[in-house]
């Protein structure tokens, strides 16, 4: 899987030196050719809308990009995300798999990195999913730890809900990995380095930002569990994923509704 980028500022740039591959094309004209697949890293202007260079790019290369992650600013322009992922969703049928704002971050580069890897069986990208559910588990326990502010009430029991929810999620993972005689990751070095989703800080954090980081996770496990339901041919494993999914879309539009 190669690496594709459009760049304006240092934060793509940074991004893709922190991935340090060197399988990787830069989209200048929007006439470059594919001969394999991709993962895109693109920014966007203020308004959510992907350069006429990547649109280019990706008419010319229909079906040869898989996973993109989109760069803007968040705090000046809020609908950047969500117009640029609408569009490679919507238009191109192209997953989003990480959102960032700043030069680069340490789960930003796990996931583009989880989705260059092209884990080759079911197993493996079970395994994946077990990993980064765990480490989910464990920022949604810190997450409860360390909550703080005026809606410590209402989150604080609510963190303990879905940690229990996760955990179980990660127990049926594991389960589903041995159904197809696999090995279940079962060390903590195997989960950190095999998660899309980075650890948690430990220090206190706000509602607005534990909203956020929830929302992160959960979208990061939706991109996860989407592509192992798409690339698998072994219904059981499709079939098992559905309540999951189930689960973290509807935790992501609940917490959209919580940050409106």
């Amino acid at each position: 899987m190669k690496l594709v980028y459009a760049s304006r500022t240092g934060n793509v740039e940074k991004l893709v030196n922190e991935i340090n591959t060197s399988n990787t094309l830069k989209i200048e004209t929007g006439k470059e050719v594919l001969n394999e697949a991709a993962v895109l890293v693109t920014y966007t202007d203020g308004a959510g809308i992907l350069p006429e260079t990547v649109r280019s790019f990706l008419d010319a290369n229909k079906g040869k990009v898989r996973y993109a992650a989109v760069s803007g600013n968040h705090v000046k322009h809020p609908t950047t995300f969500t117009g640029a992922a609408d569009i490679l969703e919507k238009e191109y049928g192209i997953p989003v798999i990480a959102r960032f704002d700043l030069a680069g971050s340490e789960a930003v580069v796990k996931a583009v990195k989880a989705a260059l890897s092209e884990d080759k069986d079911d197993v493996a990208k079970l395994n994946r999913l077990l990993a980064s559910q765990e480490v989910f588990t464990a920022n949604l326990q810190l997450y409860h730890w360390y909550i703080t502010g005026k809606q410590f009430f209402t989150l604080h029991p609510q963190l303990e809900d879905l940690y229990d929810a996760v955990r179980d999620d990660f127990d049926k993972t594991a389960e589903l990995i041995l159904t197809l005689n696999g090995a279940p990751a079962s060390t903590l070095s195997s989960f950190t380095n095999n998660s899309v989703i980075a650890e948690a800080n430990p220090a206190w954090i706000s509602a607005d930002d534990t909203l956020k980081a929830l929302k992160d996770g959960y979208l990061s496990l939706i991109t996860l569990v989407r592509r192992i339901k798409s690339e698998t041919e072994n219904e059981l494993v499709s079939i098992s994923l559905d309540d999951m999914l189930k689960a973290y879309e509807k935790n992501v539009w609940m917490i959209s509704q919580a940050q409106a």
